[in-house]
């Protein structure tokens, strides 16, 4: 750009208005002043909307070292002269209509001529030049402008195509969908679509993008788009669709069970055969992984081979075919044929496909075939004996003690034969039902080592004891010929009757699933709830029976009742005769099988194995146990009026299981205790010592390693009394510092417990082989530190069962044992089943049949939690509550334990003094819930 020029003008009138507003738009020319004796000229109003500064005199500005031009607007002579006279000579002096100032604006006008027409060229070459076709049409849907991709799709020049409306270009033919968007365009939005247009015979489908183009004014005055041929791509897409579409039925409609799972081992596809084979909804099938339908024993070998594929690179999963027993939904077990190949993506592996095949029946027909051939070496064998035979009766010279010789061969021969057959089945059997057992006691076991609450405790239990039972099954059938001659030894331990009972009904329920049947209980109230005895063999029998009346009920009732024995009178030094009785409205049994059905490998009817499965041996091995333990079995039963099964076994009465194992302190009892904390985290340390300090107990010292720790415990005259240690932690682990100090004489008895990040499957088990009292996974909860802390000192187990170990689980579980808890309460049914429920609890229970025994009893007691009745003779729970708040202890819990449920019941006895307020009828987990949220001893 040219040197900017600086001018002066001389002259407002309307000249002077004319050249402020040229020159005010130049580039190169800037006004310095506008002069003019009439301060009202137009050149001097134009100037001041412009902010131009302006003046009546013009010889201020004329020494100005910057002003290069004067422009003399007022064909004044005389003041032209003035200005001649004034002006230095570098200052020109010119005519404002003609001169260097219009020729350099016209000068300036041509380079902005000439730029946009260079623009104009770049932008044409540039429109041209693209790849897809572009368009421009006016605001009335006529083209404008068009490039050489829109001209090579139409098949006509430029020239035929401007000026012409879509209509007009393709309205006429009947294959063409142009939808109406040109319009919403123009009202000024942007427009993506698809549409479809004949072109040159052929439709085609376009993928559009069209803008609105703006005017001066802020209205739209065209629009513009680009176009781009999806044809090809749709058509390869309609393509890929079908494909898939066929690949998907022949996925689903395949015979074999085909699914895909990531190297993390979950299940990502899945078709019909399999999530059906394994029992699942398609849903359930793929939030599954493969060591949820592998069995425990092949998950090791699964993913040494996973991994070894996935290391190399290679073919490996592909070379052979694998067998392995799968599992379903329900724990049964089949053994497959599976073919696997690796997923790549990407030069990555990412996943496995496999091809199962259940080969159950091929099983059965090798095996059928198996026997057949051993049933044809039988028969030569047989024929081999007879020719035998034939030949020692050619030579009957060899006398008879050959002849006896003979016959004792035979005879020993059938009775291996005898032995073997025997044998094979019992074999058999164990085979079959160790197989789903293996699932069962193996993830029962590694459960027991996770995180769980107390009802996921609670099913683990049921799942453990179930095992147990299956495994004892096993044994029991294994053992047949003991039963039969008297000899199978019975177990005499405590064990809790309604629990057994309870346990039962658990396995049993889920049995009932999509059977219209209900399931009672009825226990006699009068009897004990503890009893001495073989658990195992009561177990076993009921659920023996209770599973047949599922299995032969469709529909209707089953009632389970337990009551003494009417015919046994009155227990005599605390042995029972119980009654079991299971009654069903299922299909019945003939008379004439009642006493039949007891014998081995018989059923009530020869259809009844067909249909309902099962090897008749249930109730003979279940008779035998019930004779064992002193009583007997009868049925009652006609067809289609259902049966009842009732049996008698002989029990001593025993005191409460409660009572035993541990009976967590008072934390009055820690308080002094003396403490060493072993963690290299120093937020860990300080969260461990403040759990301390609030139980009151003293921290001696704080290590962060168990080398520090060791060296400091040795150095001292004086040991600990608790221990409190990390596991993993750099040098000396743990666990080797728990072996050090339990093979020390001087410290072996400290307590010792363990928190830990470690909470793999084994991981309590390991600290309590090392010598830990507890174990605590990280991160520690107060509450749980403190439970856990009053459990293992009050644990009394390792006095004459060797060392055992506490978690927060089994803290949590004996958590009410030992709280002194006084029940007010007038209904004499309700106080005998909460002092059952508290009993159970492990709960030493104080009675008051009204608020003024309760008040004399707190007054002279000390009780950990108070229940409190509202509504009682005498005195009611509120006045009560209100004369124990003022007169005798303000502090212990009392709860209010009420059949009133209005809002006002419970605001009266929160106003009375009450902490607490539960109604009636209550759950038993309710009631320990505030046991250990209210109770003295709790956190």
């Amino acid at each position: 750009m040219s040197e900017r020029i600086n001018v002066l003008i001389v002259g407002g009138g309307k000249g002077g208005q004319s050249f402020v507003d040229l020159l005010s738009r130049s580039r190169i020319v800037r006004i310095i002043a506008v002069i003019d004796i009439d301060l009202q000229a137009p050149g001097i109003k134009s100037a001041r909307m412009l902010g131009i500064p302006v003046d009546s005199d013009y010889r201020r500005y004329l020494g100005l070292p910057e002003l290069n031009e004067v422009i003399n607007l007022t064909g004044d002579e005389d003041v032209q002269r003035d200005i001649a006279a004034g002006v230095p000579p570098r200052v020109k002096i010119i005519d404002g209509y003609s001169g260097k100032l219009i020729w350099s604006l016209i000068q300036e006008q041509i380079g902005v001529e000439q730029l946009l027409r260079d623009n104009e060229e770049r932008f044409r070459i540039i429109f041209d030049t693209a790849l897809d076709p572009v368009f421009i049409k006016d605001n009335s849907g006529r083209y404008m402008l068009a490039n050489r991709a829109m001209e090579r799709l139409f098949g006509m020049p430029f020239s035929e195509i401007v000026g012409r409306s879509d209509e007009e270009l393709f309205g006429g033919d009947p294959g063409i969908r142009i939808p109406g968007s040109d319009a919403d365009v123009l009202l000024g939005e942007i427009v993506e679509e698809e549409n479809t247009r004949m072109i040159r015979g052929v439709l085609k489908t376009f993928h559009s993008i069209k803008v609105p183009i703006w005017g001066a004014q802020g209205t739209v005055v065209g629009l513009c788009g680009i176009e781009r041929d999806v044809t090809e791509r749709k058509r390869i897409e309609e393509e890929l669709r079908q494909s898939e579409t066929k690949y998907r039925e022949l996925f689903e409609n395949a015979s074999d069970m085909i699914f895909t799972f990531d190297l993390s081992g979950a299940i990502t596809t899945g078709n019909r055969a399999a999530y059906t084979g394994f029992g699942y909804s398609q849903e359930e099938f793929l939030s599954t992984s493969m060591f949820d339908i592998l069995i425990p024993e092949s998950v090791p070998s699964v993913t040494g081979i996973l991994q070894k594929a996935v290391e190399e690179r290679s073919d490996l999963m592909e070379l052979q075919p694998w067998y392995f027993v799968l599992c379903r939904k329900d724990g049964s077990k089949f053994e497959a044929e599976i073919r696997t190949r690796l997923i790549w993506n990407d030069g990555q592996i990412t996943g496995v496909q496999g091809i199962a095949r259940d080969i159950t029946e091929r099983k059965k027909m090798e095996e059928a075939l198996r026997r057949a051939h051993d049933e044809l070496e039988a028969r030569v064998q047989e024929r081999t004996g007879e020719l035998m035979k034939a030949n020692e009766l050619l030579n009957i010279e060899i006398g008879e003690r050959r002849r006896a010789e003979q016959l004792l061969l035979e005879s020993k021969k059938q009775a291996e034969a005898a032995n073997k057959v025997k044998s094979a089945f019992l074999a058999n059997m164990s085979h079959e039902i160790r197989t789903p057992l293996n699932a069962i006691t193996g993830f029962s076991e590694l459960l027991e080592h996770t995180r769980l609450d107390y009802v996921q405790n609670d099913y683990v239990s049921v799942i453990r004891e179930s095992g147990k039972i299956l495994l004892s099954l096993i044994n029991d059938i294994l053992d047949l010929s003991k039963i039969e001659a008297g000899e199978m030894p019975l177990e005499h331990i405590d064990f809790d009757l309604e629990y057994l009972i309870r346990s039962v009904i658990k396995i049993n329920s889920p049995k009932l699933q999509g059977k219209k049947v209900e399931l009672f209980c009825s226990i006699d109230e009068h009897m004990p709830k503890n009893f001495k005895g073989d658990p195992t063999r009561v177990r076993q029998v009921l659920i023996n029976v209770l599973s047949n009346a599922i299995k032969f009920t469709r529909e209707g009732s089953i009632t389970i009742s337990v009551r003494p024995e009417e015919a046994a009178g009155v227990p005599k030094d605390k042995f029972w005769m119980l009654e079991f009785s299971v009654r069903d409205t299922g299909i019945g049994i003939p008379p004439e099988k009642h006493e039949r059905i007891f014998d081995a490998f018989e059923q009530a009817d020869t259809s009844t194995t067909r249909k309902y499965g099962g090897t008749g041996l249930g109730l003979t091995i279940c008779k035998g146990f019930v004779e064992l333990m002193g009583g007997r079995m009868r049925v009652v039963s006609e067809p289609g009026r259902g049966s009842e099964f009732v049996f008698t076994v002989r029990l001593e009465e025993a005191e409460p299981i409660v009572n035993n194992d541990i009976a967590p302190v008072k934390l009055e009892e820690l308080r002094e205790k003396k403490v060493l904390i072993i963690d290299n985290s120093e937020s860990a340390r300080g969260v461990i010592e403040d759990y301390c300090i609030d139980m009151g107990m003293v921290v001696l010292f704080k290590a962060a390693s168990a080398n520090v720790a060791w060296e400091w415990l040795i150095s001292r005259s004086a040991a600990p009394d608790i221990i409190i240690s990390d596991i993993v932690m750099p040098g000396m682990s743990g666990f080797d510092f728990a072996r050090n100090v339990r093979e020390d004489e001087r410290l072996k008895n400290i307590m010792m417990i363990s928190v830990s990040t470690d909470i793999r499957p084994g991981a309590a088990k390991k600290a309590r082989d090392a010598g830990f009292d507890a174990y605590l996974p990280k991160p520690v909860m107060k509450g749980d530190f403190i439970r856990v802390m009053q459990a293992t000192w009050g644990d009394k187990r390792r006095d004459k069962e060797g060392r055992r170990i506490v978690t927060r689980h089994l803290a949590e579980e004996s958590a009410c044992k030992g709280f002194r808890i006084l029940l007010v309460e007038d209904n004499a049914v309700n106080q005998k089943l909460l002092q059952i429920v508290l009993k159970n609890l492990g709960c030493e229970t104080d009675l008051a049949s009204n608020g003024l025994i309760a008040v004399e009893k707190v007054r002279a007691n000390r009780y950990d939690l108070v229940f409190m009745d509202l509504q009682m003779p005498v005195m009611g729970g509120c006045d009560a509550t209100r004369i124990i708040r003022s007169e005798i202890d303000k502090t212990v819990p009392i709860i209010a334990l009420t059949a009133a449920v209005m809002k006002e019941d419970e605001v009266a006895s929160l106003a009375a003094g009450m902490n607490d307020y539960v109604t009636k009828p209550v759950e038993l987990h309710k009631l320990k819930e505030k046991i250990m949220q209210w109770g003295k001893r709790s956190v």
